[in-house]
């Protein structure tokens, strides 16, 4: 651990460990202060002398460092989850209308009703602890047996259901939580929110649920970098399969986590771009561990000021093209359509694989096709080989620059369950390396993987997957030699 400590700080990359989330890559002719091509380079450690469990948490267990500067490549964490819609973490709020009995609040009307504002617990967070409360709730009965009390006897009580919150808005949900909270006070109900307990002595109360979302701590794809490292330790040096010998090429560290916002998607993704405007600005190429879909808009935004509109090979079951939700126009199924609207993009050369699930339209890839994208639903792909069509996609994208994002939801769920908007009948694990061993030859200027959210990984077994994934990138980089 010690020497590992030791390597990062040698670097000196500004202040301390654990800044920035990605893997990167850096080019001699791009930094003056490059080792020599035949300097030692970083290898992680072999299980035959350091065992598994032991030194700090990085991927594949190599130096940390705070700088890419003489990189070639660097993997990084960008551990934001606030822009997700589902499960937390890629993740949706609880119903948003639970109807009582009244229908509505009336004056002198005598309710009772609870309300949901929670913390996370180790199994459910926040947004969705209400919605487990009240399953739970089934066993309660009408009496207090220990204290006499008779609640529903004296008062009218119902279930007024959640507060709709804006999931990408801390602002605008304390809004919709005050102005819900106003109009049920104003009847004269006494609001119990779920999770606060039972207001004794009163006679009018009234149960009320609202997601939470300003957290800073939850079992979620914010934490999937840091179970993605966890998992890396058995990953090994050589890539046999393809003769890749990554760490033999490329300079290669982790550099931790950008350091988001937690509270504040639009700053989150101001931090964002600019840890990677940082990155690729020394030649490095990042290879990303996420956090959820929408980080990778702002990496685009970097992206596209070093090396123009980029070409998109996009691994999905969802083509992340809506327009808004909620009213917010950035969140994880927004980040490429964003990326159209400010010409990030070169659109004849984007193409989205394992598509797939139902929609709220008969047509939910028309705005992909109409922009130039070639779609490629997951039934397309079921039962074959997908080396033929990475064949197609090498020559659709050509020698320019090329940005490789990988959603982890690509895959079924059979192999990925621990996601936040999983969709059956996926793509395979053997179809996930076809793709990326398919980008051999590219001129790949960055990855990701996203989406992983540890809440619903019990086995390990997405993070797993996902960690091997990210090293098949890293095989697949320009650069890289093969034997």
């Amino acid at each position: 651990m010690l020497r590992l400590l030791a390597s990062g700080c040698a670097r000196g990359w500004g202040a301390g460990v654990g800044a920035w989330p990605a893997l990167g890559l850096c080019h001699s002719r791009h930094s003056p202060k490059r080792q020599a091509s035949d300097a030692p380079r970083n290898q992680p450690p072999s299980s035959e002398f350091v065992a598994r469990p032991v030194g700090v948490c990085s991927m594949m267990r190599l130096p940390v460092q705070t700088n890419p500067e003489g990189l070639d490549a660097a993997f990084v964490g960008v551990p934001l989850d606030i822009g997700t819609s589902n499960r937390p973490g890629a993740s949706e709020h609880p119903p948003a209308k639970a109807q009582c009995k009244t229908g509505s609040l009336k004056e002198g009307s005598g309710i009772l009703a609870v309300a949901t504002v929670l913390p996370p617990s180790p199994a459910y967070s926040g947004r969705f602890g209400p919605r487990r409360i009240r399953e739970e709730s089934v066993m309660l009965r009408t009496v207090n047996p220990s204290t006499g009390a008779l609640p529903f006897q004296s008062l009218m009580v119902a279930d007024l259901g959640d507060v709709n919150v804006n999931l990408y808005n801390l602002q605008d949900s304390c809004r919709l939580i005050r102005e819900a909270y106003q109009n049920i006070v104003a009847v004269g109900c006494i609001p119990l929110t779920l999770g606060n307990g039972i207001c004794k002595g009163q006679h009018r109360s009234c149960a009320q649920g609202s997601s939470a979302m300003g957290l800073n701590t939850a079992p979620s794809p914010g934490f999937g970098p840091r179970r993605i490292r966890e998992e890396s330790v058995m990953l090994r040096t050589v890539n046999p399969s393809t003769g890749a010998l990554p760490f033999q090429s490329l300079m290669v560290a982790d550099l931790g986590d950008v350091n988001v916002n937690l509270y504040n998607l639009q700053d989150s993704c101001r931090l964002i771009r600019e840890a990677y405007q940082n990155i690729v600005a020394v030649g490095c190429i990042p290879l990303t561990l996420g956090g959820d879909h929408t980080v990778t808009y702002p990496i685009l935004q970097a992206m596209a000021q070093k090396h123009g509109p980029v070409g998109l090979l996009h691994v999905d079951a969802h083509t992340d093209t809506a327009d808004k939700a909620l009213g917010e126009k950035l969140y994880h199924g927004t980040p490429f359509r964003r990326c159209v609207d400010e010409g990030l993009l070169d659109c004849k050369r984007v193409v989205q694989i394992g598509i797939r699930g139902s929609s709220v339209t008969l047509d939910p890839y028309r705005y992909s096709r109409s922009q130039g994208f070639r779609v490629v639903l997951a039934e397309d792909c079921w039962l074959k080989s997908l080396v033929p069509l990475m064949a197609e996609v090498r020559q659709q994208m050509g020698g320019k620059p090329i940005y490789v994002s990988f959603d982890i939801d690509a895959l079924d769920p059979a192999y990925a369950p621990g996601t936040g908007t999983p969709e059956i009948a996926g793509l395979t694990p053997s179809q996930a390396l076809e793709i990326i061993r398919g980008c051999q030859g590219l001129n790949v200027v960055g990855c990701d993987l996203v989406e992983v959210s540890p809440l619903y990984d019990l086995s390990g077994n997405t993070a797993l997957l996902a960690a091997n994934l990210l090293f098949e990138m890293l095989c697949a980089l320009p650069k890289v030699k093969t034997v």
